[in-house]
């Protein structure tokens, strides 16, 4: 997957091309990445279900 999502991230990125980023990272254990992706997606479209939920979970383990 991500070698597909990759080449549209640096060509034209859509809020779900962050959204997606951000879900591959996060499940790499690359937490940082991931946020950074999921905060890209959300400045594009605020309402991006993938970042939405995966900021969510990112900010809930950091609180623990």
């Amino acid at each position: 997957a991500e070698d597909l999502i990759v080449p549209l991230v640096n060509d034209e990125p859509t809020a779900t091309d962050y959204g997606l980023l951000g879900v591959i990272r996060a499940n790499q254990g690359d937490l940082a990445n991931a946020e950074v992706h999921f905060k890209r997606a959300l400045k594009l479209s605020p309402n991006q279900p993938e970042a939405k939920v995966g900021l969510d979970i990112i900010r809930r383990r950091n609180k623990q």
